[in-house]
């Protein structure tokens, strides 16, 4: 029985042969134990990671044929694993199956036994050539020794370091020849995985671990298409490093810091008053004890919003605090209620939530946040507007927010807001979390609600999601 394996240069869902993916070639001829393709999104690395597993199994279904029949009482298992269904979906399943598929078409007999599509899938292949199960990581799982392990998207784990150990404890079968660990993903900063490959690279270049990095660009299914430049439009300039080029963001715990500057994110030539031309919104934090609200002026013609003021108020009811706006933008700034073009406010508490209705009917604007990914999605639909790809700021502030003289001030917000920390071992890892007791987290959590609110359309959705 000889397995063809289709070409590397072809891609899910295309029955086409393209030319050769440098990459992938490159990701194929290391011959580490753990193996690391860190790129861009649709540099081909959900692909390769796919190739690798059957190729692995295969090249472990040679030498454990030849082992006694007393050693083969269960054929070898494998592990794919995610953060989350979706991108199972999305990726490894898609990938694997296409590959199945095309080795059948190629060698004229197909090497998959059974599917299981119900939670948790598997596919078990001919011949006890090994069986391949789906899990969702970080999270508790059931399974014997592992004879080998794909991780995909691992940075989007909230903690990718775990996720990876945790598969690895389980590489532990004996009957196989070469036990080994595959990890596709796109970086998210210096965390996890990208920082732990770098460091065990550099202490032993010719030890367990090898990496390429490939660059959406690398993929010859991109030539002709204008996919790159639909997604750099709408990156801001981090995304466009991590996402595109596949390349390590400094790391840095402060959220914003990359984009914000705090001298050219200022936009010194606006002016108290309200002007006829523009549009005015709200945004608010609601809180038990903190309240944060940010008042925004909207200049259409540039496409570019400017936070011109803040209310900031402790221990209040939220009646309180809805007539404190109310009165700042009337008093201060000549703004009635009835020319306040949207009002944008977190979905929980309900109650503060469907109060704001009678103070701005008609103008409310909310969305509940769905899980961690939609989280960050916002999060980075903030930095784009401070900073895209192409250097444009489209997030500003007013020079007088310097004066506000609570400690949690918006401008503060953007320099101190940051992601949680954990140890591992002797490591501080970073999450994806951020900290949700900080008191920056208010006025960043406005900018949040606002900008996916306001301005989320005009970027390609969920992009934290693609398994490309």
């Amino acid at each position: 029985m000889r397995v063809v394996l289709p070409p590397y240069a072809t891609q899910p869902g295309t029955g086409f042969a393209l030319p050769p993916h440098p990459k992938q070639k490159e990701f194929h001829a290391l011959t580490t134990k753990y193996k690391y393709m860190r790129g861009g999104l649709g540099s081909g690395k959900s692909w390769a990671g796919a190739q690798e597993l059957i190729a692995g199994i295969l090249r472990n279904y040679a030498a454990f044929c030849k082992l006694p029949m007393t050693a083969k009482n269960a054929s070898l298992e494998y592990h794919v694993a995610c953060p989350s269904y979706q991108l199972i979906e999305a990726g490894p399943w898609e990938c694997l199956t296409t590959i199945l598929e095309q080795i059948e078409m190629q060698s004229g007999f197909s090497i998959e036994r059974r599917r299981w599509l119900s939670h948790p899938r598997k596919i078990e292949l001919i011949g006890g050539m090994g069986t391949i199960k789906f899990i969702t990581l970080p999270g508790r799982f059931a399974g014997s020794q592992s004879a080998g392990f794909w991780l995909d998207e691992a940075e989007l784990a909230d903690d990718p370091m775990s996720c990876f150990i945790q598969l690895n404890n389980r590489l532990r079968d004996r009957r196989a020849n070469r036990p080994f660990g595959i990890v596709t993903s796109s970086p998210k900063g210096d965390r996890g995985l990208s920082a732990y490959f770098n460091k065990k690279i550099a202490e032993d270049p010719e030890g367990s671990y090898g990496q390429v990095i490939a660059a959406t660009s690398d993929n010859p299914f991109h030539i002709g298409s204008d996919y790159i430049e639909s997604m750099r439009a709408t990156f801001s300039e981090r995304e466009a490093k991590e996402n595109l080029s596949g390349e390590i963001v400094a790391a840095d715990n402060s959220i914003f810091s990359y984009e914000y500057d705090s001298a050219e994110s200022l936009n010194w030539r606006w002016k108290a008053g309200r002007k006829s031309d523009k549009e005015y919104n709200i945004a608010i934090d609601p809180g038990g004890n903190s309240w944060h609200a940010l008042l925004i002026e909207y200049d259409r013609q540039t496409d570019t919003d400017t936070v011109f003021d803040e209310i900031i108020m402790d221990g209040c009811l939220p009646d309180v605090f809805f007539r404190e706006i109310q009165a700042v933008c009337k008093n201060k700034y000549g703004i009635d209620w009835e020319q306040i073009a949207g009002v944008y406010i977190d979905y929980n508490p309900k109650d503060v939530r469907i109060l704001s209705y009678r103070y701005w009917k008609g103008r409310v604007h909310h969305k509940r946040v769905k899980d961690h990914f939609a989280k960050l999605a916002g999060i980075n639909c903030v930095r784009w507007r401070l900073k895209d790809a192409n250097g444009n700021r489209r997030l500003l502030f007013a020079p007088q927010l310097r004066a506000t003289k609570n400690p949690r001030r918006v401008l503060q917000s953007m320099v101190n807001y940051h992601w949680s920390e954990r140890r591992v071992d002797s490591y501080m890892i970073q999450t994806t979390n951020t900290d949700g007791h900080s008191p920056f987290s208010h006025a960043a959590d406005c900018l949040r609600y606002y900008c996916v609110l306001k301005h989320g359309h005009k970027r390609i959705y969920e992009m934290e999601r693609s398994a490309a």
